[in-house]
């Protein structure tokens, strides 16, 4: 079909360029040529465009790639054409004729331009940064408007850890064991004209190192208690030895309060039951117990110097295991939730003698002083009572005292202390106490339970 083109134009040359003419007398002038413009290439296109020859019906045009080998041939009566199809970064020569009417004054002219397609474009390989966030490790790269994704992989060593893709410049690594690694980011596309990146690598190692440990009582569901020890790490990595009693046998996990499944995540090598959720962790040779750690249901709270320990278990039955650990004025301190409730003679309703009352809030306990504590919202916001705390019997000693125009003190007597407790997830009971006024109690069957946060 090329070459049936090529001569369909170039008879239309012979004739309307006079040769039909009988007589070297009658010479005819060449048509101003096309003067053809690139306007632009892709990796696999060239467009070009041409002012309007004055006197001429049809142009002709011709490219020719390396070699003068033809690409393409055809006629046109528009003065743009763009040509698909061609090689990345190779130069290509356009041939352009304007042809006059047949038996005219004028002859063909023809005009040259050569153009060069773009290269094919590789993504910028990605620059990769790592970041250590606890027991997350975060890799991130400037993103590539042309990638439609990026591969990534991971690697411990000689082995494998993980792979796969994300379609944002980043990926999190969690809970990776100790050892040295090697990660590697291709950013991959589909687009014509590009290809995928070269890998982008970074080098980490995943190490460790010891905060504290505390020796505390684990508690089981099945009522059997023991001692046992918790270690901390710097990077939210946690291991409790020997955590039924057993040298050996150990339970491992980080806490991730960014994760959104429960904070808790159990990083030992333990077999998992994907129909309950339930992670079986051997206690000694031939034992285990089920652990679930999703949704808040097992998680730790506290420091070094007093904390709790709760894990959602199943063995003979469901229940809640639980190792507490220290107690001290500062693990007191901080962000409670409050429910008060009793009765009170015309402190809540004026219009009646007796009332029942139930009020709930959140306060922060505040330390006063080397052995007290103040807490709010007891039953008026803005009115602390303050109390001196008895660690070795877990309990608060609140003296009688100015309570606004009231004195707070038992409910028995206005000159009696109120004794809170303590528990053991370091919750603080007080009941039993009343606001006084000239002799009387206004406040009967009291009862306030602080819970932190």
């Amino acid at each position: 079909m090329k070459n049936i083109k090529i001569i369909a134009f170039a008879l239309f040359g012979l004739l309307s360029s006079g040769l039909a003419a009988c007589s070297d007398d009658d010479y005819k002038a060449p048509l101003e040529a096309a003067k053809p413009v690139h306007d632009g290439a892709t990796y696999n296109s060239l467009t070009f465009h041409w002012d309007k020859v004055p006197g001429a019906v049809q142009y002709g045009y011709q490219l020719t790639g390396p070699g003068d080998v033809e690409v393409v041939t055809d006629v046109t009566n528009l003065t743009e054409v763009s040509i698909t199809g061609l090689e990345p970064a190779t130069t290509y020569k356009l041939s352009v004729w304007a042809y006059a009417f047949f038996e005219s004054d004028n002859t063909t002219s023809v005009a040259t331009l050569e153009a060069t397609t773009a290269p094919i474009i590789k993504l910028s390989t990605p620059v990769l940064t790592v970041t250590n966030e606890g027991r997350a490790i975060v890799v991130t790269w400037d993103a590539d408007e042309n990638a439609k994704e990026y591969a990534y992989s991971c690697m411990i060593g000689n082995i494998l850890y993980d792979e796969g893709t994300v379609t944002s410049p980043s990926v999190t690594f969690r809970n990776l064991p100790k050892g040295d690694y090697s990660v590697s980011v291709t950013a991959v596309t589909d687009e014509g004209g590009y290809v995928s990146s070269a890998p982008g690598v970074a080098t980490f190692a995943v190490t460790r190192s010891e905060l504290w440990r505390v020796k505390g009582t684990y508690e089981a569901a099945s009522g059997s208690s023991w001692d046992a020890t918790l270690v901390a790490y710097d990077d939210n990595f946690y291991v409790l030895l020997a955590w039924y009693g057993v040298e050996g046998y150990n339970l491992e996990f980080a806490i991730d309060e960014n994760d959104a499944d429960g904070p808790m995540i159990l990083t030992g090598d333990y077999s998992y039951d994907s129909s309950t959720g339930y992670y079986y962790v051997p206690v000694d040779d031939q034992n285990g117990v089920y652990v679930y750690p999703w949704s808040g249901y097992s998680n730790l709270s506290g420091d070094a110097v007093a904390g709790e320990l709760t894990l959602s278990v199943y063995s003979s039955d469901y229940g809640t295991d639980v190792f507490v650990w220290g107690l001290s004025i500062d693990s007191l301190v901080g962000e409670y939730d409050y429910v008060t409730e009793g009765n009170d003679m015309y402190l809540s309703n004026p219009d009646s003698d007796w009332n029942s009352f139930s009020y709930s809030g959140t306060v922060n306990v505040e330390k006063v002083g080397d052995d007290s504590l103040s807490f709010d919202g007891l039953f008026w916001s803005g009115y602390p009572i303050v109390g001196k705390v008895d660690l070795d019997n877990r309990t608060i000693t609140f003296e009688p005292q100015s309570w606004g125009t009231y004195v707070f003190a038992s409910e028995i007597d206005s000159n009696q202390a109120v004794v809170a407790t303590i528990g053991d997830d370091m919750s603080v009971t007080i009941a039993g106490w009343s606001a006084w006024y000239d002799g009387y109690p206004y406040i009967y069957d009291s009862r306030s339970v602080y819970t932190k946060q």
